[in-house]
């Protein structure tokens, strides 16, 4: 399957459950294109704003979202000035306790108009966090290839 098509299907699948969700974890391997997806489905719903605890990921923001700011303390978060703005917390497996502090009180004061999305590779290191989502994502290698195969079967292209 090609790779944009696959791309395009997880970016769907995002932007729509931001769409009907708050709190959202994003999961699965490193190359699953989980902190792209999430830069380009936010980019639609409001002013993005993005946080690394390891600042890996930062040089890519600008590829995918040109528009998204990067912030390079957690506790910005916190006091951030936007109508529509939608939070990204990448690597949120390595966040330090401070950082995990403010997410959660970021989580629990979530204001109707927000988003927060929180990408993590190992679900087991964002544990004390999943009760706290409104919905979880895991994305494989295969995500959209078999969401492709089933929409097929329902419609042949």
């Amino acid at each position: 399957m090609d790779q944009q098509i696959a791309f395009v299907m997880k970016e769907e699948i995002l932007r729509n459950t931001l769409k009907t969700h708050a709190v959202i974890l994003v999961t699965g391997w490193p190359g699953t294109g989980k902190t792209a997806t999430a830069l380009k489905a936010g980019r639609d719903l409001g002013d993005v704003f993005y946080y690394s605890s390891s600042g890996a990921e930062r040089k890519s923001v600008a590829v995918f979202n040109d528009s998204a700011m990067v912030v390079d303390d957690i506790d910005v978060l916190s006091s951030l000035q936007s109508e529509q703005p939608v939070l990204i917390v990448d690597e949120a497996q390595k966040l330090s306790e401070h950082a995990l502090t403010v997410v959660r009180g970021l989580i629990e004061k979530n204001p109707e108009n927000r988003k927060i999305v929180l990408i993590s590779s190992v679900v087991a290191g964002v544990k004390d966090l999943l009760s706290r989502m409104d919905a979880v994502l895991r994305f494989t290698q295969d995500t959209a290839e078999i969401m492709h195969t089933r929409l097929r079967d329902l419609n042949p292209i």
